[in-house]
């Protein structure tokens, strides 16, 4: 055991200084080495991401004077904000950089505080007036959905008999009517 250590301490102490030996016969022996040029990993090439607003309207309700808005955020959320249409109070503020304008049918108008960028995205629905500052989203539409296809009966395999030819077996405790006695 003693012989298997001393062989691979040996192997490995060799190992170490054989890194930093001398070559006897080197040319540029004694001048100094150049430094090898580190390497250089490859560019990692960007990804470009299309700016994606930040929710998008997906439900509208009004109940005389009140608007009950629905969002959905891009992190999948929903939030809902209650906003009364001729109530001149404080305005009301949707994520900290929008407050509610009007509502016009099914079109939300949002003005843009803060000097956030407006991203107009076609399939949410989402349009920018830059002279007013404002956003406008409307409530888009989707597909309808496919009404589910009746349920068709399984027919059986087995032909029924006639009512008349079937045989009936009787039941093994028959109902008894019993009367009590007043």
């Amino acid at each position: 055991m003693k012989i298997i250590l001393t062989i691979i301490l040996f192997f490995y102490c060799t190992g170490l200084y054989a890194v930093k030996s001398v070559d006897l016969f080197d040319q540029n022996r004694g001048q100094e080495k150049k430094a090898e040029p580190a390497k250089k990993k490859p560019a990692r090439q960007s990804r470009i991401r299309s700016k994606k607003a930040e929710f998008s309207l997906i439900g509208l309700a009004k109940i005389g004077d009140k608007h009950i808005i629905h969002f959905a955020t891009n992190k999948g959320k929903q939030n809902s904000f209650t906003w009364y249409e001729h109530k001149k109070s404080t305005a009301a503020k949707i994520y900290d950089d929008y407050e509610i304008d009007k509502i016009v049918d099914r079109t939300l108008f949002l003005n843009i505080l803060n000097n956030k960028p407006c991203i107009e995205d076609e399939k949410q629905g989402i349009s920018c007036d830059k002279k007013n500052k404002q956003m406008v989203m409307m409530l888009v539409r989707k597909k309808m959905i496919a009404p589910p296809r009746p349920v068709r009966a399984k027919r059986s395999s087995t032909t029924k008999k006639p009512a008349g030819t079937a045989i009936k077996t009787p039941r093994k405790k028959p109902f008894k009517w019993k009367q009590k006695n007043k």
